[in-house]
């Protein structure tokens, strides 16, 4: 098969024939050939080739059973053991809680305010481009 010449088509706003070109179109295009049939042999083969890949693909299923398995005899539970008694704990001499974080043992250093601080003046200085950037 060879490829189709190019044709000049006519252009929308009237300029170019377009006589020329129709008459072009129709006389480059020829049928299509259709395809030979495939040989009878090649046929047979493939046919052969389905059966046994079908013939595979049934082989290993199991039949259904009629009925399903019978009900699991149930399982006798022990009796529950009762709980041992926990021996009570002494009393421990407790100092009330202070009002106000006056007496934490593990207050918080002065890394961990140094951290918090800069962490908030950052956060203020992003709030602030913000603000000014927004221009309110």
């Amino acid at each position: 098969l060879e490829a189709p010449q190019p044709v000049a088509l006519p252009l929308p706003d009237g300029r170019g024939s377009d006589t020329g070109a129709t008459a072009s179109i129709g006389a480059e295009l020829q049928p299509v050939p259709p395809s030979p049939a495939p040989k009878p042999e090649l046929q047979n083969n493939l046919w052969a080739a389905a059966a046994l890949v079908a013939d595979a693909a049934t082989a290993n299923i199991v039949p259904p059973s009629p009925i399903g398995p019978g009900p699991l005899p149930l399982a006798a539970l022990p009796e529950p053991e009762p709980e041992p008694v926990a021996e009570p704990e002494p009393e421990r001499d407790v100092a009330p809680m202070p009002a106000f974080m006056t007496t934490l043992r593990n207050a918080p250093g002065a890394t961990q305010w140094a951290f918090f601080g800069g962490t908030a003046a950052f956060l203020g200085v992003i709030w602030a481009v913000i603000w000014f950037a927004v221009g309110k």
